[in-house]
Order: C-alpha cells, then sequence, then structure tokens
C-alpha cells in the first residue's frame, strides 16, 4: 500500500513537470509569432511570480 501512495506523488510531480514544459513552450511560440500572450495565460491557467 505505501509503495502505490509514493508512485502516485511520483506520477503528479511528473506530470506537473511536463505541463509546465508545456506551457513554456506555448509561452515562448506564442511570443515569437506575435500572438496575444494574455489569451494563452489565460486558456492555460499559468501563474506568474511577478505581473506581466
Amino acid at each position: 500500500m505505501k509503495y502505490k501512495i509514493e508512485e502516485d506523488k511520483r506520477q503528479v510531480a511528473r506530470s506537473f513537470f511536463l505541463k509546465s514544459i508545456e506551457d513554456k513552450r506555448a509561452i515562448n511560440k506564442c511570443i515569437r509569432e506575435g500572438g496575444n500572450l494574455n489569451k494563452v495565460i489565460d486558456e492555460r491557467k499559468v501563474k506568474f511570480s511577478a505581473p506581466i
């Protein structure tokens, strides 16, 4: 049982890490193409430590 809980925690951490990388790629693509950055941020529900 203990092993199952640890495996779930690893899966959550892995999926969070992958989501953050996908968000970073989407933001970089938006900046390169001159898209609406606020729209991308709202769609992906990205939080920044400093306001844009």
